[in-house]
């Protein structure tokens, strides 16, 4: 018995110290865990910080360029707009004369119908001079519109699309060069258009487009012996395409690959800047749309130019009356 109990008590003493042991084993793995842990953590918080400065960093810097590239479209869209401005003012610069002529006629016959009124009156002729009255203020509303449609073209304005109709916005165009058509012994043919047609653009910039190309194709004719232009537009999927076909000589395989640089024209020194065709096609393609220049397709000489504007749907109101063009 009291071997077996000594044996007993030896038993449970080297039990109890390998269970010391084997405690102390692991609170030494745990303890290396732990600082390993630790370490870990350290360095991982440590490349977080770093990774988060990198990044910080980065995100300062792309938003420094973001500034930058929006402070270079600001600036871009303003020479875009200047030049487009100075574009309308070429222009009418270049229609000045065709335009004062356009404005003396009227007050040619304001003149004589003043003159004609003092006669009138001094005879007592009362409804002649009633009638002559009526010539005036016809004659008023006329010089009153050409001024007003001046004034509208060369409007400084900003690039917001927006549904235009394309039936009133070609007869303006058509109306501004109307003068220098009919000094050049020339007619502006335009094809009936819906009233409901319409484009995503803007009235000023489209008409613009149209007067830059409309002009080129009396330039045109005036070098070809042409004598009529012709305008029409038609819907191509989602795209309206107005086009201005002339009876010039034609262009050209060199000149066509140069048409839209800017300072290039094929016109004689002194008649062209060489901007129109580069602003209208700049001006095209900031709408969503393009120009294109080819040969007329029935063989003939002359050249059709054709704008293309993506389609729009205009909201419901009175549909505007069409001009006469001569």
């Amino acid at each position: 018995a009291q071997a077996l109990a000594a044996g007993l008590a030896y038993a449970v003493l080297v039990v109890g110290l390998l269970y010391a042991r084997l405690r102390r084993r692991r609170d030494e793995e745990l303890g290396r865990v732990r600082r390993d842990l630790e370490r870990v953590n350290a360095e991982l918080e440590a490349r977080i910080d770093e990774r988060t400065a990198h990044l910080r960093g980065a995100n300062e810097e792309l938003a420094r360029k973001i500034d930058e590239l929006a402070r270079t479209q600001r600036t871009l869209q303003a020479a875009q707009d200047e030049l487009v401005q100075a574009g309308k003012l070429a222009v009418l610069g270049q229609m000045a004369a065709s335009i004062t002529h356009e404005i003396n006629q009227p007050l040619a016959a304001l003149r004589a119908l003043n003159d004609n009124a003092g006669l009138l009156l001094a005879r007592g002729d009362l409804a002649a001079v009633q009638a002559n009255i009526g010539h005036i203020g016809g004659l008023t509303l006329r010089i009153a519109e050409i001024v007003s449609r001046l004034k509208g073209f060369a409007r400084k304005d900003e690039l917001q699309p927006v549904p235009v109709a394309v039936a009133p916005a070609v007869a303006a165009a058509c109306a501004l060069v109307a003068a220098d058509a009919r000094q050049a012994g020339q007619r502006i043919d335009l094809a009936p258009i819906a009233p409901g047609l319409a484009v995503l653009g803007q009235t000023v910039r489209i008409e613009q487009v149209l007067v830059n190309l409309l002009r080129n194709a009396l330039d045109a004719n005036r070098e070809g012996g042409g004598r009529r232009v012709r305008l029409g537009a038609a819907t191509v999927g989602d795209q309206v395409q107005l086009t201005v076909q002339d009876e010039g000589p034609g262009l050209s395989p060199a000149a066509r690959q140069r048409l839209f640089e800017p300072f290039f024209t094929t016109k004689p020194s002194g008649q062209g800047l060489g901007l129109g065709l580069a602003i209208s096609a700049s001006i095209a393609n900031a709408l969503g749309g393009g120009i294109e220049l080819q040969a007329r397709a029935d063989g003939h000489p002359g050249t059709v130019a054709t704008l293309s504007l993506p389609v729009a749907t205009l909201a419901p109101g009175p549909a505007a009356a069409l001009p006469t063009i001569g």
